[in-house]
């Protein structure tokens, strides 16, 4: 029974996690404009999973909150980067990222690679510093933000990434909380 509950929760996330990644927009027809009616679903749906897995209705508005916070930088640049070699010379999504790892126009799939990691563990960071008062346990999903960037290397293809990502995002949660 635990096994299926992890499978379908993988399931949900994956689809989710598409569904905020632009998987809507691209039903629709339209380019990114759907996006924020995918960000609210996962988020809200992310905090309907914590409360099942740990039934505190504070703790599961604060994982809302942390998924919602944690999707919405910009990441195009490295994606870019990593999928196409070729890095963006006018754009910065996070600036910050820019400077604890600098365009590398010799390898921009590594910098792409690096990029996104640390793009990950921003996004865990956003998720596990409300919530780990609560619950310290949810500290250990904070390093699962540092596959993001083998997850999207690894899927070749940023649509099927975004499948595989919330796939391991919502089965590391659920075994990690549970």
């Amino acid at each position: 029974m635990e096994i299926m509950i992890l499978i379908l929760i993988m399931i949900f996330g994956a689809f989710i996690n598409a569904a905020r990644g632009g998987l809507i927009s691209s039903w629709a027809g339209k380019p990114n404009s759907y996006d924020w009616v995918g960000r609210f679903g996962q988020a809200i749906a992310y905090g309907v999973l914590l409360w099942f897995l740990l039934g505190s209705l504070t703790v599961s508005i604060l994982a809302c909150v942390g998924m919602f916070l944690g999707s919405t930088f910009a990441w195009g640049v490295y994606l870019h980067a990593l999928y196409t070699g070729e890095i963006m010379k006018q754009r910065v999504d996070i600036a910050w990222i820019d400077k604890v790892f600098p365009k590398d126009y010799e390898n921009p799939k590594l910098w792409g690679v690096k990029c996104m990691t640390l793009r990950g563990l921003v996004w865990t960071f956003c998720i596990v510093a409300p919530i780990a008062a609560f619950f310290p346990q949810a500290l250990y999903l904070l390093p699962v933000g540092a596959l993001m960037g083998v997850v999207y290397y690894l899927s070749r293809d940023w649509s099927r990434a975004e499948w595989v990502w919330g796939a391991v995002l919502w089965g590391a949660t659920y075994l990690i909380l549970q």
